[in-house]
């Protein structure tokens, strides 16, 4: 038998409020688990969403010789995972840069030749009171109108006694590097030596000095943080990552060249020390491409991607910064107006380019790099300024079309009065006729230091196809494009055969002093000075006056002053901005 229970009014109000705490409890339970499962659901979309414009990422070697890498024909220091990139991309074999690093960043950021902003002279030192004048929009700047994220990692090398010179300040959302022109790769110290030695720390994540690294192989450091940039990036915005290297510049004195031991070991058949060193630095680099290409890989990003890869000028060869890079079988060094110091190793990988794996002889600079980027961003050329010197070059690497240049300005030094220009004559789809014209007498004599490099293995194409860089290229579908099948070793040869430069060996070549006139198709190692060719003589007349109105045009080179303020004493012994107003 039921016995029917009573409540109190009282007992009821609690009975009835537990009844509508419990609802509001399920309902607020219900609401947040509805909640985290809409934002883990939007996270993971947006892990794996598509920017509607193309990721850019763009690797800059410091210092790297034209003859160490392995799609230029060395077989002394394996590169794989660049030579996977730039067989299955095309390789740029009449590229050039700058003589110097600062006006090859400085360039590289404009779109203009250094003439044309007053930086065409030497490399920064960190003590001078210089910078990238303030008045130049750069690069980041104008992707960040087409909504890019901006990171850099690494070197900067545009000036920071003030903090407006500095990367934040000019269009980068983050910087994980140094300020000056060279540190050691383990202890990140500069030392320089001008009016007086000073020593001190170049290290810092954004504008905080990053003690922490110390110990820890910059190439490594600067991997590490771009592989955390695209891991945390969200992929519906388009990316742009610069990687301009510390490797392969020397460092300090006392330990110039730096590397793993581990990364040295594997070039015990190299006989000298230096070059071993060397080339496991160039390793490193290697490896650091393999790991970000990897990266973007595994975020679904790679496939919506643009990879360049260029040095900043040729290897030293001679003085304190020598590096025992081979810019053979090229002239010159680092420095120089010659080949070897101005013609550099360079490619662009992108399913989005049609016409790929193949070697380009279409003429390019560094100054191209921002309206053909842009270009290929989907921006409109024609927004950007009308003095830039760069060309939009994507439609014509695209499709392997002519070259939109027919001149490119070396460099004019109105101080020391020399200079070059390099001239293309009968321009066809297929190639173009190049002339080179020196103005003045060039600075250096060098032909090539010529290196030990004969006890190196055999080049080993599978080497490539068992990559990091090319397992993640594969795993697309394609290496290139829809239309194209994977490379394979004949195919890999072949490439390398075509972007081999030979030359017949000379033991001494005749200085330039005065005239020099050079015939790039059919001499590129700068043997044979055609300026007193008879036949010659119009053209060469065409040549000298269009070098005498850029004379008249060049903007003066900023003034070097160096400012005792900045030693790194007077800072906790870092390399700091010391000009506040």
């Amino acid at each position: 038998m039921l016995t029917r229970v009573w409540l109190s009014k009282k007992q009821a109000a609690v009975v009835l409020g537990m009844a509508i705490l419990s609802v509001i409890i399920l309902a607020a339970s219900y609401f947040y688990v509805t909640q985290i499962r809409a934002e883990t659901e939007r996270k993971h979309e947006e892990a794996f969403a598509e920017s509607p414009r193309p990721h850019i990422v763009f690797i800059l070697a410091d210092d790297m010789g034209w003859n160490d890498v392995g799609f230029h024909g060395s077989n002394q220091i394996p590169t794989p995972n660049l030579d996977a990139l730039a067989f299955s991309g095309i390789v740029l074999n009449k590229h050039y840069v700058q003589p110097v690093c600062t006006p090859s960043r400085a360039a590289l950021m404009t779109g203009k030749y250094p003439i044309h902003t007053g930086m065409q002279g030497r490399p920064m030192y960190g003590s001078e009171k210089r910078g990238l004048p303030l008045d130049e929009k750069i690069f980041p700047q104008y992707l960040k109108d087409l909504g890019y994220a901006t990171h850099i990692t690494g070197k900067w090398h545009l000036g920071y006694y003030k903090i407006d010179y500095t990367p934040l300040k000019r269009g980068f959302d983050s910087h994980t590097g140094y300020w000056n022109g060279a540190i050691s790769y383990y202890d990140h110290i500069l030392q320089e030596v001008e009016d007086e030695t000073m020593n001190g720390h170049d290290f810092r994540v954004n504008y905080t000095t990053a003690w922490h690294y110390q110990g820890k192989y910059a190439t490594d450091v600067f991997t590490e943080e771009a592989e955390h940039i695209i891991q945390h990036h969200n992929a519906s915005k388009p990316l742009f990552l610069y990687m301009p290297h510390l490797a392969c510049h020397a460092g300090n004195e006392g330990k110039w060249l730096e590397a793993p031991q581990e990364a040295i070991n594997k070039f015990s058949f190299i006989p000298d020390p230096n070059r071993r060193t060397y080339a496991a630095m160039v390793h490193k680099l290697d490896e650091s491409v393999g790991r970000v290409v990897s990266a973007l890989a595994e975020r679904r990003m790679l496939h919506n991607s643009i990879i360049v890869f260029v040095s900043d000028n040729g290897a030293p060869i001679n003085g304190i910064f020598k590096n025992y890079g081979s810019n053979q079988p090229l002239r010159g060094e680092k420095s120089t107006l010659w080949e070897g110091g101005i013609r550099t190793p360079a490619f662009v990988w992108s399913p989005l380019l049609q016409s790929n794996s193949r070697v380009s002889t279409q003429l390019m600079h560094l100054t191209d790099w921002l309206p053909t980027l842009y270009s290929a961003a989907g921006g409109d050329v024609e927004d950007l300024p009308k003095e830039l010197d760069g060309y939009d070059m994507w439609t014509s690497l695209s499709q392997d079309l002519v070259s939109e240049r027919d001149e490119l300005i070396v460099n004019i030094d109105e101080i020391k009065r020399y200079g070059s220009i390099i001239f293309a004559e009968n321009s066809t789809s297929e190639s173009q006729t190049l002339y080179k014209l020196i103005v003045g007498k060039a600075h250096s004599n060098n032909y090539f230091t010529l290196l030990d490099l004969q006890q190196s293995p055999k080049y080993d194409p599978d080497s490539l196809l068992n990559s990091q860089t090319y397992k993640a290229i594969k795993k697309l579908g394609k290496t290139s494009n829809n239309s194209q099948e994977e490379i394979n070793a004949a195919t890999i040869l072949k490439l390398r055969r075509e972007a081999t430069v030979t030359c017949p060996s000379m033991e001494e070549v005749a200085n330039c002093s005065g005239i020099c006139v050079y015939d790039l198709t059919n001499d590129p190692c700068e043997q044979n000075n055609l300026s007193e060719r008879s036949e010659l003589q119009s053209l060469i007349a065409t040549f000298k006056n269009r070098y005498e109105s850029l004379f008249k045009s060049v903007t003066p080179q900023l003034p070097i002053v160096m400012d005792p303020r900045a030693n790194p004493a007077l800072h906790n012994y870092t390399w700091s901005i010391w000009e506040t107003s």
